[in-house]
C-alpha cells in the first residue's frame, strides 16, 4: 500500500496480513489523498498571504527589497529575495510588473511543544502560484510564529 506521509511523497506499507486490496481506506478517505493536519485559522491565512505577497513584490522588482524587515523575514529569505530582485531588474525584457497571486495554500497548521510541553512555536507550510515577469511561478514557503505574541515570520522560501 502506498501511503502519503508529510516530508515525503509516498511510503509503501505492508499489513501483517499482506497487501491490501484498493479501496477505501480505513480512515475513511480515499487512498492518495491527504488533508492539513488542522485547518489554518483566518489569521494565519492573513498573516501568511501578507508575508508572501510583499515577499514576491520585492522579489519581482514591484517594491525594494529592503522593505523585507529582519523581523518578519529570515536572512536567507531576504537574500533569495534580493537575488531575484537584481536579476529581474538586469533582464528588463520581462519588466518589473505587476505580481499576481494566482492561489495560495495552507497546506499545515502545527504547533511544536516545548520540553514541558506547552505549545511555543506554530508553523505553516504555504504553496501556491504567482504570474510575475511574464511568467507562472511556484512557490512555496514556511511561516513560523514563535509565540502568540510575536509576529510570524517567513524562515524559508523556494520559487519554482
Amino acid at each position: 500500500m502506498l501511503s502519503t506521509l508529510p516530508g515525503h511523497v509516498h511510503m509503501k506499507s505492508v499489513d501483517a496480513h499482506g497487501y491490501r486490496t484498493a479501496g477505501q481506506s480505513p480512515r475513511g478517505r480515499p487512498r492518495g489523498t491527504s488533508s492539513p493536519s488542522t485547518p489554518a485559522s483566518p489569521e494565519s491565512r492573513r498573516a501568511s498571504h501578507r508575508l508572501v505577497v510583499v515577499c514576491l513584490e520585492a522579489a519581482f522588482a514591484v517594491r525594494p527589497p529592503t522593505q523585507l524587515r529582519m523581523s518578519e523575514y529570515s536572512a536567507q529569505v531576504r537574500q533569495l529575495v534580493q537575488i531575484r530582485h537584481r536579476r529581474i531588474l538586469r533582464e528588463r525584457s520581462a519588466g518589473a510588473g505587476r505580481v499576481t497571486l494566482t492561489s495560495l495554500h495552507i497546506r499545515r497548521e502545527d504547533t511544536v511543544p516545548d520540553d514541558t510541553g506547552a505549545p511555543t512555536k506554530t508553523i505553516l507550510e504555504v504553496c501556491g502560484s504567482t504570474h510575475a515577469a511574464g511568467r507562472c511561478w511556484a512557490f512555496a514557503a514556511r511561516i513560523e510564529r514563535d509565540s502568540g505574541t510575536r509576529p510570524w515570520r517567513m524562515t524559508a522560501l523556494r520559487l519554482f
